[in-house]
């Protein structure tokens, strides 16, 4: 079961001349496949609290998607309302801007915190990735700020089920070349 479903469930059993009585579950921050269990067993005056880690899964998943664009030349966009909540979420940001005034990426927030930048390809158009690990429950706009005025679009993908000590492959992406209708590139 996962820990909110456990939560529910933290009555005292009595066993005996003591009880028996689930204290928490959660799931662990670092590596959402976990989850600790602490429960707590009374004897008489002593009490002996026990944890205990499960391995609950941990399968990525898609949890949330959007994305926005503008043909005119604006210096911020917003994917608004996205929801993000369950465990080892990550928030990905794919911007790409139409640099032929010059313009590139400021900053990248998710509900007012900042996104990391994290890659880039090309430079007209301009393409970026940035991400936000364990962004916080909830909904919230993605806004991204241009340090001018271009055309630009943006995509926002959140992932749950995800390392959060190392949520990207560090491994550089392949230089890329030449022209096509239809662009692709293996990633792990």
């Amino acid at each position: 079961r996962g820990a909110s479903d456990l939560r529910h469930h933290a009555d005292a059993v009595a066993f005996g001349g003591g009880n028996l009585a689930l204290v928490s579950a959660d799931w662990d921050l670092v590596n959402p496949a976990w989850c600790r269990v602490r429960v707590a067993a009374t004897v008489g005056r002593s009490t002996r609290t026990v944890d205990g880690w499960f391995e609950g899964g941990g399968a990525i998943a898609l949890e949330a998607s959007d994305w926005n664009g503008n043909n005119n030349s604006v210096n911020s966009l917003t994917v608004a309302n996205l929801t993000v909540g369950g465990p080892g979420r990550v928030l990905v940001v794919g911007v790409t801007v139409d640099t032929a005034a010059g313009s590139s990426v400021q900053s990248v927030t998710y509900a007012g915190q900042d996104l990391v930048f994290q890659r880039r390809a090309g430079n007209d158009p301009l393409t970026e990735l940035w991400m936000l690990v364990n962004p916080p429950v909830g909904t919230g706009n993605v806004v991204v700020t241009l340090n001018g005025s271009d055309q630009i679009v943006a995509g926002a993908l959140v992932f749950t089920g995800v390392d959060l000590t190392t949520p990207a492959d560090v491994t550089p992406l392949p230089a890329t070349t030449g022209n096509s209708n239809t662009a692709s590139i293996t990633i792990t």
